[in-house]
């Protein structure tokens, strides 16, 4: 009898070492499903964070301008100087989609004529906003139906 119970006990042993050993060997994966960009500020904050100038020679096409374009989003509405003129507008983000206009601007002339083609540009380019990415946290770019608008943190907000 006290051999049958060594037997059974050994067997025992023997069938927990494999299944330990098996156990060892499987292939782990990691379930983490938390998100790289966790703690990050989402899309709306990262608009509201910084005032935002753009950068006309990074646009596609180039919208070039003698004077700063700025831009800054607050709540469902925007605002900013462009080449000639003040202007606000409001806005709608959903995830990464963007809604802009109509543009309501002053109405002051231009100091050149590179600035006015320059503001026509840049409110038609605007308007026709498709997406946003804030993915650089000191870049904006926003994808629009003909290209896009690349802005840099304005130097002013970032001091």
């Amino acid at each position: 009898m006290r051999t049958s119970h060594v037997r059974l006990l050994g067997a025992s042993l023997l069938a927990a070492a494999i299944t330990l050993a098996m156990a060892g060997c499987a292939k782990h994966t990691n379930n983490d499903t938390r998100s790289a960009t966790q703690g990050l500020p989402d899309t709306r904050q990262s608009l509201e964070a910084n005032e935002w100038v753009l950068d006309g020679s990074a646009s596609q096409p180039p919208i070039n301008s003698t004077t700063p374009v700025t831009l800054e989003f607050r709540g469902k509405k925007l605002s900013g100087q462009s080449p000639c003129n003040t202007y606000n507008a409001g806005f709608t983000l959903k995830d990464h989609d963007l809604e802009i206009g109509p543009i309501m601007s002053t109405k002051m002339a231009c100091e050149n004529e590179t600035n006015s083609a320059a503001e026509q540009a840049y409110f038609s380019a605007i308007e026709a906003s498709k997406s946003v990415d804030t993915t650089d946290r000191d870049q904006l770019v926003i994808t629009t139906a003909e290209g896009k608008l690349v802005f840099k943190v304005s130097k002013r907000a970032a001091e």
